[in-house]
């Protein structure tokens, strides 16, 4: 009995040092801790004092930090109070600006950052050094973009750019073209504007040329140009329905032969075509005609550059109703179509631009041949 007394009483006391042994552990766990995101945040606001200049050129003004936190044992955790303004180094100037959260117009542009935003959320340094090939997918890449002057292939061209590819602005209008290529310039991208019309051959493959000659093979083709036009079948003219098919499936072709030639191993070529190719739709049989054309040239390319040990891929966006200058038209005839769209919503360009940046990175290496759907569900509720 009194052994056992004596064992309880030793481990009892053991247990007692063990105790006091991990709270002062934790003590001087905690105390280091918070020492090194003293001497970090420390270490930052040197830095700020040194680095930071707003963008309107004013030297030496320091930006004031707001709710700093940063773990320093976690650098790859998402800042819960993140700073007033996010310290940018832009490419083209070598130059720190700071800049508010709600300017910061892509990850491309913080590529330096010390903070950075992404999808919504802010991260460390670190943690974007583990996901900047996401970002920078296209780098070393030249897209020629047909239709770029506005809406989606405007869109699409900024969207390359952010991520790293030379774009080729091709467009009928050339100052608008002029203006989507000094937009990418402006945020340190690389672009060309070309005047073409997508029905003439000539023009086409000099459009191909000139890429060329500027940037290299063209490594992603989007063909993006088009037209709407709505009217019964019965005031549709021949002249009117020739037009719509020779700017969708004549330019689409065109361009796929003159890009085809020299383009190389790994190439993307997109094709944008629409819900209506597929489902159809009152008032535009020549433009769904058109486009469900350009879906059947898409599997036809698909088979043939198999056939040919290519490794090339070929495929076709249809988007469904776009916030465009092009569906202006059908927004305004028809506004409760809006309730039948699932996501209760109209498309925006930039919807098409992440699905055209998808399959033209190495993610959709083995996608060929198919038709993505991007419409918010729609096309669910027509069938």
């Amino acid at each position: 009995m009194k052994v056992e007394k004596t064992v309880r009483a030793e481990i009892l006391h053991l247990s007692g040092i063990n105790k006091r042994l991990l709270e002062r552990e934790n003590e001087n766990f905690q105390s280091s801790l918070h020492g090194e995101n003293a001497e970090l945040h420390s270490a930052n606001e040197r830095q700020t004092k040194r680095d930071w200049v707003f963008s309107d050129g004013l030297d030496s003004l320091v930006v004031s930090i707001r709710k700093g936190f940063l773990n320093a044992k976690r650098q790859n955790t998402k800042i819960a109070d993140y700073w007033a303004r996010i310290p940018v180094r832009s490419r083209k100037s070598g130059v720190w600006i700071a800049k508010p959260h709600s300017q910061i117009q892509s990850d491309t542009e913080v590529c330096e950052s010390k903070l950075l935003k992404r999808n919504g959320d802010f991260y460390t340094h670190n943690y974007f050094l583990e996901t900047v090939a996401i970002k920078e997918r296209l780098v070393g890449k030249t897209a020629l973009v047909t239709g770029a002057a506005s809406g989606i292939g405007r869109e699409i061209t900024r969207r390359f750019a952010s991520e790293g590819a030379q774009v080729s602005v091709v467009d009928l209008n050339l100052e608008n073209a002029k203006r989507v290529a000094k937009e990418i310039k402006d945020f340190g991208g690389s672009a060309i504007a070309i005047q073409c019309d997508v029905r003439d051959e000539e023009q086409v493959n000099r459009a191909v040329t000139d890429t060329e000659k500027k940037f290299g093979s063209v490594d992603i083709l989007v063909n993006d140009a088009g037209i709407m036009d709505m009217a019964d079948i019965s005031n549709i003219t021949l002249e009117r329905w020739r037009n719509m098919f020779q700017v969708h499936v004549e330019g689409t072709f065109l361009f796929c032969k003159a890009v085809l030639k020299n383009m190389k191993e790994g190439g993307r070529i997109i094709n944008i075509s629409s819900i209506d190719g597929i489902a159809g739709g009152p008032f535009v049989t020549h433009y769904s005609a058109a486009k469900a054309a350009i879906i059947g040239l898409t599997k036809s390319l698909t088979a043939e550059i198999a056939l040919a040990g290519r490794k090339i891929t070929v495929n076709a966006i249809a988007p469904g109703i776009m916030e465009t200058p092009m569906s202006k038209p059908v927004i305004q005839s028809y506004p409760d179509l809006l309730e039948s769209i699932p996501l209760h919503r109209w498309g925006k360009p930039e919807d098409i631009a992440a699905a055209a940046s998808f399959l033209a990175s190495p993610d959709a290496s083995y996608i060929t041949g198919q038709v993505i759907v991007v419409d918010g569900g729609f096309s669910q509720i027509l069938h």
